[in-house]
Order: C-alpha cells, then sequence, then structure tokens
C-alpha cells in the first residue's frame, strides 16, 4: 500500500471515502464531513491522521455574527487538531475549499473589505480560512494544508472567468501571515489537477502551508 509505505507521521487528507483499520490502529485519527453547495453532508470525509497524541480539535472562528455563521456552517471544510508528534506540538488545519463559492446573498450587504481578495468578486472558503487565521496568534508550529482549489495557472487562463487572476493574492496572503509553502517553494509547482481535456496534471490545488 503506498500510503502505508510513506510511513507519515502526519497525513491531511481530503475526501477520503474510508480509512483501513491497520491506519486506525497506527493513528489517531480525526474526521468532518465538508459541505455540499445545498448544505449537505458530503459522501466524502476530511480526514487528519497523527502518529502521536491528538490533544485537542478547535474551530476557527471571527467576532463578526455573520462570519461566525460561515464558519460554523463550513465547520466540516475547515477542521483544527492540536497534536502532539515527536515532542512537538503542532497546530494543523485540514482545509478542503469547494469549487464554487460562498452564497452571495449571506455577504452581499457585510463589510468584506478584510476578507475577501480585493481581485475577485466572490467570496470563498480560502478568503474565511485567511480572516480566521490573520485574527488569531499562530503561535508556536502550523501547518495549514489541504485541496484549496485555488492555482496559480489558472490566473494566466487566456479565456478565464472573472475573479480567476485572484490566485496570486490568495497565496500572497498566506505568505504575509508568516506561512511558506512546502511543495511549490521546494520543488517548483507541484500538479495535483488534471484539466478537463488534457492528458497530465497541470494545475497545483493542494498547498501545505507550514511556520517559517
Amino acid at each position: 500500500d503506498y500510503f502505508g509505505r510513506l510511513n507519515a507521521d502526519v497525513a491531511i487528507l481530503q475526501e477520503v471515502g474510508g480509512i483501513p483499520d491497520w491506519a486506525r490502529e497506527r493513528y489517531q485519527c480525526t474526521e468532518s464531513r465538508p459541505i455540499t453547495k445545498n448544505g449537505n453532508p458530503q459522501r466524502f470525509a476530511s480526514v487528519t491522521l497523527v502518529r502521536g497524541l491528538v490533544e485537542e480539535t478547535f474551530r476557527l472562528f471571527s467576532p463578526r455574527d455573520w462570519l461566525h455563521d460561515e464558519f460554523h456552517r463550513f465547520s466540516g471544510n475547515l477542521t483544527g487538531v492540536r497534536a502532539t508528534v515527536l515532542s512537538r506540538s503542532l497546530h494543523i488545519v485540514n482545509v478542503y475549499s469547494p469549487a464554487w463559492p460562498v452564497a452571495r446573498e449571506r455577504w452581499i450587504e457585510k463589510d468584506v473589505a478584510d476578507v475577501k481578495t480585493r481581485t475577485n468578486p466572490d467570496l470563498w472558503v480560502t478568503d474565511l480560512l485567511y480572516h480566521a487565521l490573520a485574527n488569531r496568534q499562530l503561535d508556536g508550529e502550523w501547518i495549514v494544508a489541504g485541496d484549496f482549489n485555488s492555482c496559480l495557472t489558472f490566473d494566466k487562463w487566456k479565456h478565464r472567468p472573472a475573479g480567476f487572476d485572484s490566485n496570486q493574492e490568495t497565496q500572497d496572503r498566506m505568505r504575509s501571515l508568516g506561512l511558506a509553502e512546502a511543495l511549490s517553494e521546494q520543488r517548483g509547482m507541484v500538479p495535483t489537477f488534471r484539466r478537463p481535456g488534457k492528458l497530465l496534471p497541470h494545475c497545483q490545488l493542494d498547498y501545505v502551508w507550514m511556520s517559517r
């Protein structure tokens, strides 16, 4: 089994259909269900596996009432775990940002200037993530990883939809929090998505942001 051979200490997984017994025996497991566009639980799960001790789970939040409601709605998309791994205390956030934005009618009359990107007309779960992280102290070691559904390649598409030039801004905002993207900064772009009609994957939608 490929995953078993990796012998990972931490695994941050999305769109998981099931967890084998051997993995449950080897790791402490935290599961959550992201939501569909109509608010129902997805058929798959987001799963964080830790070879160590899960001290607690936590939710991201905002002091604003309307944003508090959004974080509650998307609690299965943004799952936090504080764990001890190899004597190191880690804050881990498992991210599943869907390919559809937050419903406009829920935020169009709100002040979102410090929440959403300047270059995208919509509000996305990645924007909620940034807002929550920007409004708390990122003390200690953090890993914020998963499927962001954001890719710098989108910015270069000739006939891209409106707002598809905001992906650089999304990444710049994560770096402004003192986080580094462990995949692309070490190896260049790591393709994880194949555009329909293309033979090979050429877009990186998945990221591992870590404390510098």
